[in-house]
């Protein structure tokens, strides 16, 4: 028994001598790992500082060279790149570079298995890697903030901010019909590699579908109606990117300057896609957009207009003879001024839905014409303005096609504020309630001109008509209406304030008037003839 308790502690000594042994072997190796695990994560991190060093130290501007249909060269060359502070480096798994990435491009997909290389070429024109690495689905959440969707893309991110304008059909051009004294603009067919000058003498040509080309400038005063910069296509053109920078290419947030953008794109009817444009400004300048879009004939969608407080004629005529436009923008203004949205949509004969308009307290004309010879509109956005002012819905709808009229809750009036508002609604078969009952200048002269398909006048409680034409050709050529209930007890027969108001009416007909009132004439400019007399 002694002998064998004593082999027993013999080998118990050697197995546990042996477990010593593997546990300083074990941490032997792990000693390594941990020594091999630090020396990579500082080779990394001095690859990583020699990179940031590399791209924080360049200034000026940048470009990118696509190789092909599998890579793309991001080229950060020390004359020609504007490099913010950087202070997220570049890694394998993440375009994370303050400064160069528009956090706008968000999630909109990825590219799979395409290899960027992210270059540093120096004053003297040596090239060398920072990064190169392969973009594919397995990375594809660590980028989804940047949500780089094609090689395009990855260009439009890296290269220097500009408006672009791209061919969606071979051959397309752009120049310059006329340009302002004022300013100056350079163009770029090599994504920032090199600029040009471009004069009314430039035609670029975009030879193949998909070629771009980008201009950017500066305006350095104020345009005028006869100083300003009009664009020329043909083909087919895709404009996108922020357009102040056309008018301030190295301070986009500044300021816009008086008529910047009057006319900029009009009668280009080979613009056929402004859905990319972005016109972000929401401090406006005088005329800054008039008649920008006018005649773009091929336009079916307008750019985003976020603007809340307006300014003098800000938006007349911007889409004026826009025949495809079927959808307009979000108007979210609710300071208005004077002429704001005058004749912004006149002539879009494919508009169906009209934006909503919120504002409760109107300016001179600002409404004036707005949807004028819009054709296909068959509703009228709400009105619920109660402050109105001189001429504020003249002319708005001049729409064949309209059926129902918008509410018009105000009970004070303004010179000329319906004036003409539903001329021409030859579909138009109800009429709004108006409960003025103090009438002004011009206040419905010609309201419902046209409309051919009213049988019923609103009852017009006013009971003093001694302004100047406020009831002029109203009802004029409104061929069906056979009834209308007026209360006026003193009427001015030196105002015309009725003048021609019942012409071309229904032949037979009903009128109601104040028991008390005995200075109706009879035709065109008081009673109609043939028509039923009734006292209230």
């Amino acid at each position: 028994s002694a002998q064998t308790a004593d082999a027993l502690a013999r080998a118990a000594g050697s197995s546990a001598q042996t477990a010593s042994s593997a546990a300083a072997a074990a941490q032997e190796a792990a000693d390594n790992a941990a020594a091999s695990a630090q020396t990579a994560a500082a080779v990394a991190e001095a690859a990583q500082q020699t990179a940031d060093s590399k791209v924080a130290s360049v200034t000026g501007d940048g470009y990118v060279s696509a190789t092909g249909d599998s890579a793309v060269t991001v080229s950060l060359d020390s004359s020609k790149i504007q490099a913010p502070e950087v202070t997220s480096a570049y890694t394998n798994t993440k375009l994370a570079q303050a400064g160069y990435v528009d956090e706008k491009v968000a999630s909109v997909g990825t590219i799979q298995d395409k290899t960027i290389t992210l270059k540093f070429i120096d004053s003297g024109g040596t090239s060398q890697d920072i990064e190169s690495f392969t973009l594919n689905q397995a990375i594809d959440e660590e980028i989804e903030l940047y949500g780089v969707a094609t090689i395009d893309d990855i260009i439009d991110i890296f290269a220097p901010p500009a408006v672009k304008f791209t061919a969606k059909q071979a051959n397309s051009t752009v120049g310059l019909n006329r340009k302002s004294p004022y300013q100056t603009l350079e163009y770029s067919t090599d994504n920032g590699n090199t600029w040009n000058s471009m004069t009314t003498a430039t035609t670029i040509t975009l030879a193949n579908s998909g070629d771009s080309v980008r201009v950017r400038g500066v305006l350095s005063s104020n345009n005028s109606s006869s100083n300003y910069t009009k664009f020329t296509m043909t083909g087919n053109i895709k404009a996108s990117g922020n357009i102040n920078y056309l008018w301030n290419k190295d301070n986009p947030d500044a300021a816009l300057k008086q008529y910047c953008g009057s006319k900029l794109f009009s009668g280009c009817t080979a613009l056929s896609d402004v859905t990319e444009l972005e016109l972000p400004a929401t401090t406006l300048a005088n005329l800054c957009y008039e008649s920008m879009f006018q005649g773009c004939t091929r336009l079916t969608t307008a750019p985003v207009l976020p603007a809340t407080t307006l300014v003098q004629s800000c938006y007349y005529g911007m889409f004026k003879g826009c025949t495809s436009l079927t959808s307009a923008p979000e108007l979210p203004a609710t300071t208005l001024a004077d002429y704001c949205y005058s004749y912004m949509f006149d002539g879009c004969y494919g508009l169906t839905t009209p934006p909503e308009l919120p504002a409760t307290t109107l300016a001179v004309n600002c409404y004036q014409y707005m949807f004028s010879n819009c054709i296909s509109l068959t509703t009228a956005p709400v009105l619920p303005a109660t402050t109105l002012s001189v001429g504020c819905y003249s002319g708005m709808f001049n729409c064949a096609a309209l059926t129902t009229a918008p509410a018009l809750p105000a009970t004070t009036l303004t010179m000329s504020c319906y004036d003409s508002m539903f001329y021409g609604c030859a579909s138009l078969t109800t009429a709004p309630v108006l409960p003025a009952t103090t009438v002004v200048d011009n206040c419905y002269a010609f309201m419902f001109y046209g409309c051919k398909s009213l049988t019923t006048a609103p009852v017009l409680p006013a009971t003093t008509l001694s302004s100047y034409g406020c009831y002029q050709g109203m009802f004029q050529q409104c061929i069906i209406l056979n009834y209308i209930k007026c209360l006026a007890t003193n009427i001015s027969s030196k105002q015309d304030c009725t003048a021609n108001w019942v012409s071309e009416v229904a032949s037979i007909g009903t009128f109601v008037k104040a028991s008390s009132m005995t200075g109706w004439t009879s035709g065109d400019s008081g009673i109609p003839k043939s028509w039923t007399v009734r006292n209230a």
